[in-house]
């Protein structure tokens, strides 16, 4: 059965989260603002791309997670802007389904993630690399 009053307080407590986050206008900030250094500098130390369709229109993303460096990307962010910056990259994914729908004239709902391992060592998986991708996880289920 179907629990309208469950679900109405989901959808109220994902827009109190949104709105307390000020996820619906992050878009219109600057990954160099939100991040608080220049994105390049993090691509460098944990490699992703996020960028184009594959042949069903779904957005691809690529992540090298094996060559990820945290220890150097905390000499120039917080985790609380990399957590700010996953948002936004979320946001922008949100974005491509919308204009990929659009140009295809069919509902795209799913992304194509590519994640790269190679180069993983124990030594990587730092208390605050794990602690990041434990709250990237959290968040991108809430």
């Amino acid at each position: 059965a179907f629990d309208s009053p469950a679900s109405l307080a989901m959808v109220e407590e994902h827009l109190a989260w949104r709105a307390e986050h000020g996820v619906d206008s992050i878009l219109d900030e600057r990954p160099e603002d939100i991040l608080g250094c220049d994105p390049r500098i993090i691509r460098h130390y944990l490699p992703t791309l996020s960028e184009g369709v594959d042949r069903q229109g779904r957005p691809l993303q690529w992540g090298k997670q094996g060559a990820m460096k945290m220890d150097e990307i905390l000499k120039h962010t917080t985790r609380a802007k990399l957590l700010r910056g996953h948002i936004w990259e979320q946001e922008n994914l949100m974005r491509r389904f919308r204009e990929s729908a659009q140009e295809r004239g069919c509902l795209v709902c799913h992304a194509v993630t590519i994640t790269d391992f190679a180069h993983f060592s124990p030594g990587l998986a730092s208390r605050e690399a794990l602690g990041l991708m434990r709250d990237m996880a959290a968040m991108d289920a809430a």
